[in-house]
């Protein structure tokens, strides 16, 4: 695990925490069993997929290091094109096996490059396990104008657009920098927004990731999963959004 062990200390701060000394091996093997599946990976050089907002094309990459002190992640380069995704941006990460899948999403935390080529650095998530596929797909409405009014976690009235949409929730993005007013797991409530005229969604949210972005204007961009949607309205949504990922696809 000591792969990038130089990279580790560019980044390193004063405040960083200390290594774990033998008394806390106990919950040093709580955190390996935790993370077992991406020891395994790393260890086997399995491939892992990434996935980007606004890419319709999926990439793959390696686990290069795991820091456990500092809970972060390091992947290799995204290939095969090779994208260079921006700090702060989230990436989705998954892993299939026996058909079950593993995924989470992480903003990029840091940009290294070792022998030329770049590596990432991302936060290592909160719990991990591999599951039974039940992904929502997302579906991109670049070409499609859907406003959303919503309000904050502070109550103060928002109004967005959509960038992507799944039966589990949305990105979006806000005019301005909304980076005081919230945190992850923030609660967004009074959701609205029309998917046409006999599909109109209200429910609340919880953030499950931001950023803020300076150009083209200055916006937060912010990634909300669902709550309190009815069960017909999870089957609407669902419809809608495989019916247009259907048709984008017979018509590529």
């Amino acid at each position: 695990m000591s792969l990038l062990h130089a990279v580790m200390q560019k980044i390193r701060t004063p405040d960083a925490p200390p290594a774990v000394e033998p008394a806390q091996d106990m919950s040093l093997t709580g955190i390996m069993q935790r993370y077992a599946s991406l020891i395994d990976l790393q260890s086997r050089r399995q491939l892992i997929t990434v996935q980007l907002d606004n890419h319709r094309q999926s990439f793959q990459s390696l686990i290069l290091d795991i820091n456990f002190s500092q809970r972060l992640l390091v992947l290799d380069e995204l290939f095969p094109t090779a994208p260079q995704p921006a700090i702060g941006q989230s990436l989705y990460l998954s892993h299939q096996h026996m058909g079950k899948i593993m995924q989470f999403e992480a903003p990029v935390l840091e940009r290294q490059t070792i022998a030329g080529s770049p590596c990432y650095l991302v936060p290592l998530p909160e719990s991990l396990e591999y599951r039974q596929r039940r992904r929502h797909p997302r579906l991109l409405l670049e070409d499609h104008m859907v406003p959303v009014k919503l309000q904050s976690p502070w109550r103060s009235h928002w109004f967005g657009s959509l960038v992507n949409l799944s039966a589990g929730g949305m990105r979006l993005n806000l005019n301005g920098d909304k980076l005081r007013e919230i945190s992850r797991g923030s609660k967004v409530p009074n959701i609205q927004f029309e998917l046409g005229r006999q599909l109109k969604i209200q429910c609340d949210g919880k953030i499950r990731s931001f950023r803020f972005l300076r150009r083209p204007v200055r916006q937060t961009e912010i990634s909300v999963e669902f709550s309190g949607l009815t069960s017909d309205q999870y089957g609407l949504l669902s419809h809608y959004v495989d019916t247009l990922l259907a048709q984008n696809y017979r018509a590529a």
